[in-house]
């Protein structure tokens, strides 16, 4: 049988409701990023009791969040986070709460990474014009996500400047030291790395670069 048009209208109005406390209750997460928090959570949660303890989720941390992880002055900050989510005082998340913990994480993290991009750009003193040129490049070579690879980022250094041996070894000296990687190899940069590289590398004219730009805008 069908139902009417007021049936249909009640019918929707039920599902909106139930779709926007199913988003509350996510923390704000879709359905499949509440699927890959589940299967993070299950990865950390060891020994298979339902909660993260305290070491767990550090391990956690340093994996999904390594920046905020290394970072000292974050930590009173994580630590709150963590005891005012546990609703039960038990010291650790089960994953109700740890999808909350992960929702002000990631609030947290895009707050840290625009006051990174802010003093980047105040560091490089480049102008609004030339840091979003900057960025529609990032962009571009990365594939509209947050991180560039190594490997995409030569390619996108390959269009204005040659990079032989020699080259490459002084560039990786130049991407650590913005990295500040104490000497470990590094795997990708943000964007905020990204402009301060680009800064680096201009200002030392690092094998003619400013021409390979002034020839790749012309």
């Amino acid at each position: 049988s069908y139902i009417d048009w007021e049936g249909f209208i009640r019918t929707a109005m039920v599902c909106k409701r139930r779709l926007r406390q199913a988003f509350r209750d996510n923390g704000g997460f879709s359905a499949q990023e509440v699927v890959d928090l589940r299967k993070k959570f299950n990865k950390y949660d060891r020994d298979g009791s339902g909660d993260i303890g305290n070491r767990e989720l550090a391990l956690l941390l340093e994996d999904c969040f390594p920046q905020i992880a290394h970072d000292p002055a974050k930590r009173p900050i994580v630590k709150k986070l963590v005891s005012d989510l546990d609703d039960n005082g038990s010291g650790s998340l089960d994953f109700r709460e740890f999808v909350q913990f992960m929702d002000k994480f990631r609030e947290l993290e895009q707050q840290e990474r625009i006051e990174r991009e802010r003093n980047a750009i105040d560091a490089t003193t480049f102008s609004t014009k030339e840091a979003e040129e900057f960025r529609e490049h990032f962009l571009t070579a990365s594939g509209g996500v947050p991180d560039l690879t190594i490997g995409c980022l030569l390619n996108l250094l390959r269009r204005i400047m040659p990079l032989g041996d020699r080259n490459m070894a002084e560039l990786n000296k130049h991407i650590r030291d913005v990295v500040q990687s104490d000497g470990r190899a590094v795997e990708q940069v943000d964007f905020p790395e990204f402009l301060l590289l680009m800064h680096r590398l201009l200002e030392a004219n690092f094998a003619g670069i400013k021409t390979g730009v002034n020839t790749a805008k012309n």
